[in-house]
């Protein structure tokens, strides 16, 4: 009978290596152990191993981290779990940010150990279907180059992929956002090849959510630091679908640079003032108005005269000024359409 999964285990403890073998033996892997790092990697190397569960500190001169960030290279499919001593949490918490799927606290029930191995290799296999579907996606905006009446059709493409939280109620999102920068822009004198640099980055300014986990994206309470951490992380993901596409360069900076602040305090490199391109400081206030009017699943929607006045509230510290200024004198009712 096939295996359920291939994986591998490293942990410089006997017992525990031995426990974990059988388990996962008894559930339909097919394991493989190592007591040390250098072991791991040889095994990954010549063993199709879709996760390796490896503890942080072993004897041999290689740390869980260096097995890890070695391993991914080797295999950069495989999913990463790491096991833990209290002394050892902050190191764990670094290799999440690295790349690990997650980390089990010793000691650990053998149950806990299967059920985050197999969630750790079904998310690594989701990103790697993602990630093809972003392939996919850079072939369909590049669609939108040779017939710029498209967008619309192709925007609503991209965001109507299968499992992407990012649906038809968010490609009206997008138009609402757009729609607002276009008239901003206008105010502010933008033409030609700006004004259609803003449209598209309006329009794709959350293409890079379809990395962000959907239960990250609904979750209705706050959000854990490291949540917060992998929601930012989309604005690069964006940028990254868009730089390579030859005509798309000015909108893939707008896309990075939405979420950066006037007073320099944004992300994700903490750019100020007119380090910020025009378009993203124009999006950032076509945003803004557009989350505050809008239904949201933790509030409703505020009145347009609340929203002006938040809009204006934040002029020089999180907007600039002139944007704010330019969107101040434009009439509520204009933004309806």
């Amino acid at each position: 009978m096939e295996a359920l999964h291939r994986i591998v285990v490293a942990d410089d403890e006997p017992e525990i290596r031995s426990s974990l073998a059988d388990y996962f033996n008894q559930m339909g892997y097919e394991c493989r152990v190592a007591d040390n790092g250098m072991k791991a990697l040889a095994m990954i190397q010549e063993f199709p191993a879709e996760a390796l569960l490896s503890d942080v500190t072993m004897e041999g001169g290689m740390s869980g981290l260096e097995v890890m960030r070695e391993g991914l290279e080797l295999a950069p499919q495989m999913a990463v779990v790491l096991m833990t001593g209290g002394a050892d949490v902050n190191v764990a918490i670094e290799a999440l940010r690295l790349g690990a799927s997650d980390f089990l606290l010793k000691p650990f029930q053998l149950q806990a150990a299967e059920n985050s191995v197999r969630m750790a290799i079904q998310k690594k296999q989701a990103l790697q279907e993602t990630k093809q579907e972003l392939a996919r996606m850079k072939e369909m905006i590049q669609e939108m180059l040779v017939e710029g009446s498209e967008v619309a059709r192709i925007v609503g493409r991209l965001f109507n992929q299968k499992g992407s939280i990012l649906n038809h109620q968010s490609l009206l999102q997008e138009s609402k956002v757009s729609f607002i920068a276009e008239i901003l822009g206008k105010k502010l004198s933008l033409v030609d090849q700006q004004a259609e640099d803003l449209r598209f980055g309006a329009l794709l300014h959350d293409i890079g959510k379809v990395v962000v986990p959907s239960r990250i994206l609904m979750k209705t309470a706050p959000l854990t630091q490291k949540e917060r951490e992998i929601v930012q992380r989309y604005v690069e993901e964006g940028y990254s679908i868009l730089a390579e596409i030859a005509g798309l360069e000015a909108t893939a900076r707008i896309v990075r640079e939405q979420n950066e602040r006037y007073d320099g305090k944004g992300y994700p490199r903490g750019l100020a003032g007119e380090q910020i391109c025009l378009g993203a400081r124009i999006l950032a206030v076509a945003e803004c108005y557009d989350a505050l009017t809008s239904d949201r699943p933790y509030r409703k929607a505020q009145p347009a005269n609340v929203a002006r006045e938040e809009v204006r509230r934040h002029a020089g510290t999180q907007f600039d000024p002139s944007v704010v200024n330019a969107f101040l004198s434009i009439p509520p009712e204009q933004w309806q359409g």
